[in-house]
């Protein structure tokens, strides 16, 4: 091992261990029969030394002996993936327990891909068996290991009987750590809810399926869910535990959950009304301006499938999406949602509504379908013209009665936004699977069609072969 001379003083402060040939000189600092001295150095000592470190010097230095190692093995990692083992190495005794403080990126749970997965996320495949144990023993842990972390990601599967007090209590946990709060630039949370279903084949009311699954949590983890949270209450409990702190630095955030009504939902519908408390938390985001939401099933699976509490859903009442959150989301510039319902003219038009400012934006169908809804004398997407600060924009390729639209007349209609005043837009995509079916019985093919119009002049991408239209139109809309 090599020291350079100007971190002489951190080495005799150290000491270095008993070695047959040693590679500098040996330190007459006594030290303990235990241990080296370090062992015994408190843990802000012992950042202040490793910071005049570099990161060579650290990998040699850990090399001297198993404190060293222990204390400087989470140190040289920013970002980690974690699942259940993993997890072990962070805690108290493990190699990583002094460097979790210096970890600024966290994974919890593997990433789910919303656009594709429909078989593993789709409201039908309910009734599946879930470890709710594991998966609260690994939110819990991870949440009170990191303390300084500037993006976290979470991803885990859970009964919907828990779904209310899984997501109340991440944003308890994180509450206990001060620093997270101001240092928080991202944050991510993928939701799987997996509908129970009783030996009848009935679903059963949401208070007998909560006091079931809680019976059979750990001590530990019934701490952490508590006692149910109605849906009425979710938001305020969100708000109580937010609003003294937020989230000053949070500029990016991710929601992915199956049945999660997106940002073009009716705001009266029930469906708002029981999910839309997943937005709660933006309330506390000054700085946000970058936001995804991914989401799988339509209004209709959300009623059939018990994810509402019919008992508790009478009436329209307003949800509170649409008076808390306008002005924030009049600050976002890019949007990007991956939806199941086809977008009506309507959804159009509350997007444009609700994001006014916005400069990117991405609509994906859910398993890349294209979108319906449409026949060949209306317009599509006619609301866009209203995004007037628009620069790049990818939509699902429309579909009416009669087939997928052909390139050339939607071409047309960019033209005719760029004319309405979007004169910042400059890239335009298209995509969607290939039609090969006729009227309402459609077959999706595993081709997929797509065609991109940048500064008037189009391009395909991907695969576009047999496509009617000429992929290449020199007539631009400029």
């Amino acid at each position: 091992m090599v020291l350079k001379r100007k971190h002489s003083t951190a080495e005799e402060l150290l000491g270095s261990p008993k070695r047959s040939k040693p590679a500098v000189e040996e330190v007459t600092t006594p030290v303990s029969s235990h241990g080296d001295i370090f062992s015994f150095c408190p843990a802000e000592i012992k950042l202040q030394i490793f910071n005049l470190l570099e990161e060579t010097e650290v990998a040699n230095l850990l090399q001297c002996s198993r404190s060293f190692y222990a204390f400087s093995w989470g140190l040289r990692f920013k970002s980690v993936i974690l699942d259940a083992s993993s997890i072990k190495l962070f805690q108290k005794g493990g190699l990583g327990e002094h460097g979790c403080h210096k970890i600024s990126s966290v994974r919890i749970g593997k990433k789910c891909t919303w656009s594709r997965n429909a078989s593993k996320l789709g409201a039908y495949f309910c009734g599946g068996k879930i470890d709710t144990n594991g998966t609260l023993d690994q939110l819990r842990e991870a949440l009170s290991l990191f303390p300084n972390l500037q993006r976290l990601s979470l991803s885990y599967h859970i009964p919907t009987a828990a779904e209310n007090n899984t997501y109340v209590a991440i944003f308890d946990e994180i509450s206990r750590h001060p620093t997270m709060w101001s240092s928080l630039e991202y944050l991510g949370i993928e939701a799987v809810k997996i509908p129970e279903v009783n030996p009848k084949g009935c679903y059963q009311k949401a208070d007998e399926l909560y006091e079931k699954l809680y019976s059979e949590l750990s001590t530990e983890n019934q701490k952490f869910l508590g006692k149910r949270v109605a849906d009425n209450e979710v938001g305020k409990l969100l708000k109580e535990k937010l609003e003294t702190r937020g989230f000053p630095n949070l500029k990016k955030v991710k929601l992915s959950a199956n049945c999660l009504a997106g940002p073009m939902t009716d705001p009266k519908s029930a469906y708002m009304k029981r999910t839309g408390f997943y937005y709660i938390p933006l309330l506390f985001a000054p700085q946000l301006k970058s936001l995804t939401v991914e989401t799988t099933d339509s209004c209709h699976i959300f009623d059939i499938y018990g994810f509402t509490e019919r008992d508790n859903l009478k009436g329209r009442a307003k949800a509170e999406f649409e008076t808390g959150l306008l002005d924030l989301f009049s600050k976002i510039a890019k949007l990007s949602i991956t939806t199941y319902d086809s977008p009506k003219p309507k959804d159009i038009q509350r997007l444009a509504y609700r994001f006014p400012d916005l400069t990117n934006l991405k609509v994906k169908m859910f398993n890349d379908r294209p979108c319906d809804g449409y026949t060949n004398n209306r317009v599509p997407y006619t609301s866009i013209k209203e995004l007037k600060h628009l620069q790049a924009l990818e939509l699902p390729w429309p579909r009416a009665e009669e087939g997928c639209y052909k390139i050339t007349r939607l071409q047309g209609q960019v033209k005719s936004w760029r004319q309405a005043g979007l004169h910042d837009l400059k890239l335009v995509d298209f995509w969607g699977k290939r039609d090969k079916g006729t009227g309402f019985a459609r077959v999706w093919s595993d081709a997929h069609m797509g065609f991109r119009i940048q500064s008037g002049s189009i391009n395909p991408y991907n695969d576009t072969s047999g496509y009617e239209d000429n992929p290449r139109n020199p007539n631009g809309w400029r």
